[in-house]
């Protein structure tokens, strides 16, 4: 995507990923996930889907809201988590749910919050409903902690995300296959499962800190002349 930005022949660029602390994250457990759940008031077995970032509108919440009203159909004890600070599109948000009291049943808006990986253990599956994003640092979260992952395919997540490897990609601004995606992942524990497994393993390949340290160093070192 830069390349073609800033007219940089593909072959001057190398990507030095971002690196997450999987310390500060904490460690994805049963107990994790059912403390978590007791402190939101939600049931150990209600399907649970987070998306966070804050309520502006390239975000895609809307898009999310109307993917909820298809999945609370069949899936009627589902819940859905949108933490982040208010933006451009909190407004509409929260209009939306004030005009369909039975979708606002479903979805809470927990505002900002600094306990992300509890959330991500709580949760059955990350949105990521985005119609722009650029390296969207949750999805990293969600892989360190092998939380599914549903998200849009944006050019910000290419060679992060990997339809139906590690995560399930769908369609821009496309509430059916959203809440196809997301239904997907909820109701087939296997896929799930697969899933968590592979951005788990990425992640430790790829985004730990030391994995992002070891290949800035190597960076550094193909551009600097040897010592003689």
């Amino acid at each position: 995507a830069n390349c073609a930005a800033l007219r940089v022949p593909r072959a001057r660029v190398t990507v030095a990923e971002r690196g997450r602390d999987i310390a500060h994250l904490g460690v994805r457990s049963a107990e994790r996930r059912a403390s978590v759940r007791r402190e939101l008031g939600i049931a150990n077995d209600a399907p649970v889907v987070l998306s966070l970032g804050r309520l502006d509108h390239q975000k895609g919440h809307l898009v999310l809201l109307d993917a909820t009203a298809k999945l609370a159909q069949d899936l009627p004890g589902l819940r859905v988590l949108i933490a982040g600070k208010d933006g451009s599109a909190a407004d509409d948000v929260r209009a939306r749910l004030e005009r369909d009291p039975a979708l606002a049943a479903h979805v809470r808006l927990l505002g900002h919050r600094a306990d992300v990986g509890d959330l991500l253990c709580a949760a059955d599956a990350l949105v990521v409903s985005s119609h722009v994003e650029g390296t969207a640092g949750v999805t990293l979260e969600a892989m360190a902690l092998g939380t599914p992952i549903v998200a849009t395919r944006v050019a910000g997540i290419a060679g992060i995300l990997e339809d139906g490897s590690n995560s399930i990609l769908v369609p821009v601004a496309d509430p059916a296959s959203l809440s196809d995606g997301v239904r997907l992942v909820l109701t087939d524990g296997d896929l799930a499962a697969r899933i968590a497994a592979q951005g788990a393993d990425d992640f430790r390949r790829r985004f730990t800190v030391g994995a992002a340290a070891d290949r800035l160093v190597s960076l550094y070192e193909s551009v600097v002349p040897p010592r003689r």
